[in-house]
């Protein structure tokens, strides 16, 4: 467009100096041109009207015609880039990465960005920001832009209400897998206090999952409404308890109050609420953040083999099954049936049946952590994880102290690693703790004696499961093999074996 109005400039300017000598020629009195002026102007070459709309329909042609040169190299360019990350992002979604904090554990996934997760393992993925750097998932909503309070008369007159880029269910996932989940909110004062402690009158607070009010705006206890000022004492007339700076302004002064709500079983923040203005000249906003969360809940090593069907769930369990299950400290262990199929988290719903290893029916007849090892040919290919490795014979076990080692009948070979099935019967086995997480260094080879021979097959940690219960006959072999090829005396690998009655 720059040279069509360079085009019109010139034309109108060459007018516009052909008027300025044919008003010389008349002279300032004359009211019409002499002859020799009027022919004088007619000799002037001018660009007619129709010249004019050609040029410029050819000029808004070249331009549209750039703009296309202009996108269709931008798509060259980045086509690449886009085909890369749609790779990225269904191969994300295949392997069932339950949060920004597992996705960096794969490679080619170190940089921040728009990615999709699972939390829940619904089949239905969410899109999320990872921040790779600080490992945290991003949930955003539809209220991240500072909103005015507006004015409004009576106890908790104004609402502002907050959707989410995701489900509740993948929310809740993703905060019971976390370690910590906080959300940033900033609050904007003009003579409109949070509260007044001396009479008790509480004039604004947000409300969370399960809707009740909270009047906190930084931490993660609910008993004490603070703000981000009062962590460092720096509250405007903290000298009179002030906790909050908005509660302590007077004066037709803006100020704000910010806080971090770490108490992530409330979280998310669902609505913001107010009710304190008495007057037009109080003014206030609102800013809530996105929902962050980041590291891992799983469980420490001196916890009970599992809790319930629905943690096991939460931690990322999704195959129907037997699992090895604790609900109470003082309860001894069960081996409990759990719907993962299903909808939801209720224990209820999920635990379809379950037996007392405690009470002589079902019992645990191996559970053994390892401390340290080396290892043995012959060398195997396998495949687990999604990938082909070389795993060898695990040799020279020490097993761990302080933890509860038990092997019932003995079978256990330490000196080779392997445990052989004492009586034929139905078994569950379970592999390390279920934390979502694919363990590619160890994976337990499955030696079972048949008419033709040995029926082998594979048990491993795997992202969606870590516990089998099949039917083994007397004399089956359970070899450990690992992929490492030095001796490793810091081990992570755990079986639990329970006979089922």
């Amino acid at each position: 467009m720059q040279f069509s109005a360079w085009v019109v400039f010139s034309i109108f300017s060459f007018s516009f100096s052909t008027m300025s000598t044919k008003h010389s020629v008349l002279g300032s009195d004359e009211l019409f041109p002499s002859e020799e002026a009027s022919e004088e102007i007619i000799a002037v070459p001018l660009v007619n009207m129709s010249t004019m709309v050609e040029m410029q329909n050819m000029i808004e042609g070249f331009e549209t015609k750039v703009t296309q040169l202009e996108s269709e190299i931008f798509y060259l360019k980045t086509k690449g880039k886009y085909q890369n990350n749609f790779v990225y992002q269904i191969r994300k979604v295949s392997i069932g990465a339950r949060s920004c904090n597992e996705l960096k554990q794969i490679p080619g996934f170190e940089k921040s960005g728009l990615f999709f997760i699972d939390p829940a393992k619904t089949g239905t993925p969410i899109q999320v920001f990872c921040d790779m750097d600080l490992e945290e998932t991003w949930i955003s909503h539809d209220g991240e832009d500072m909103a005015p309070v507006t004015f409004c008369t009576g106890d908790g007159c104004f609402v502002k209400e907050y959707s989410y880029e995701a489900p509740y269910e993948q929310i809740e996932a993703l905060k019971a897998q976390s370690e910590t989940c906080y959300q940033e909110i900033s609050y904007g004062c003009k003579m409109a206090p949070l509260k007044n402690t001396r009479f008790g009158h509480y004039f604004g607070w947000w409300t969370g999952k399960d809707g009740s009010k909270k009047f906190y705006i930084d931490g993660d206890d609910e008993d004490r409404a603070v703000c981000g000022c009062h962590a460092t004492s720096s509250c405007l007339q903290s000298m009179f308890n002030s906790t909050c700076n908005c509660d302590a302004v007077f004066l037709p002064l803006w100020s704000s109050d910010e806080g971090k709500l770490s108490n992530k079983e409330s979280l998310p923040v669902r609505t913001f609420v107010y009710g304190g203005f008495i007057s037009n000249k109080q003014e206030a906003n609102i800013t809530v953040g996105k929902l962050r969360c980041s590291g891992s809940s799983k469980s420490k090593e001196d916890k009970s083999i599992s809790a319930s069907c629905s943690s096991l769930k939460q931690d990322g369990a999704t195959r129907d099954g037997f699992y090895l299950t604790k609900e109470e400290s003082e309860k001894s262990i069960e081996a409990s049936y759990c719907q993962m199929s299903k909808p939801g988290y209720v224990e209820s719903n999920l635990k379809v049946e379950s037996h007392d290893l405690g009470g002589g029916g079902s019992k645990v007849v191996l559970n053994v952590a390892i401390q340290s090892h080396t290892y043995s040919s012959p060398r195997k290919t396998k495949t687990a994880c999604q990938g082909n490795r070389n795993y060898y014979n695990l040799k020279t076990s020490t097993l761990r102290q302080h933890y509860e080692q038990i092997d019932e009948y003995e079978a256990f070979n330490k000196e080779d690693g392997f445990y052989t099935i004492p009586e034929t019967g139905l078994y569950t086995i379970m592999i390390g703790k279920m934390d979502g997480h694919c363990d590619t260094y160890y994976l337990v080879e499955v030696d079972e004696p048949v008419d033709a021979g040995v029926s082998t097959t594979q048990l491993y940690k795997s992202y969606y499961t870590n516990t089998y219960t099949q039917w083994f006959i007397s004399g089956t072999k359970l070899q450990i093999k690992t992929t490492h090829t030095s001796t490793n005396s810091n081990s992570n690998f755990q079986m639990t074996i329970v006979r089922i009655n």
